[in-house]
């Protein structure tokens, strides 16, 4: 399949929908995908679930140990870092990385229903869980009237 550019002379217009599509259909997935880790996704996966008593956050951290991983809350913010590397002695040399090592950095804003004092961290097998309890609803209270 080869990639023809669908733009005529000009500029590039990102809102020509057409043209978009076009490049999207007819570009060479070997030009995007090398095999010298171009395409390496460098920020791990996660996901976010919702029940009537809290929020989880799930991170994919593979490889990873819960020293490698920091977690700090500040304010309404939630973040989650690491810096790790994977050296390989003199005598090697990579010949196919499709996985990295490195740092990363992701950070969230907290909702103001959670209770930021029952915040709990776990990891196990790759999994980086949060789960963040929501305050307690508070009951009306009725005020009487003097």
């Amino acid at each position: 399949m080869t990639h023809k550019k669908t733009h005529h002379k000009g500029r590039f217009n990102p809102w020509n929908l057409d043209h978009l599509i076009n490049e999207v259909l007819n570009t060479n997935l070997g030009d995007i995908v090398t095999n010298n880790a171009d395409f390496v996704q460098k920020t791990p996966p996660i996901n976010v679930v919702e029940s009537a008593e809290y929020f989880k956050l799930e991170m994919a951290v593979p490889g990873l140990s819960k020293k490698d991983v920091a977690i700090k809350v500040d304010g309404d913010t939630l973040t989650l870092s690491a810096d790790t590397a994977h050296e390989i002695s003199e005598s090697e040399k990579w010949r196919l990385k499709q996985f990295s090592f490195g740092k990363f950095k992701r950070t969230y804003k907290i909702p103001k229903t959670v209770d930021l004092k029952q915040i709990k961290a776990h990891m196990s097998h790759g999994i980086l869980s949060i789960t963040m309890h929501k305050k307690a609803k508070e009951a009306p209270i009725n005020v009487e009237i003097s």
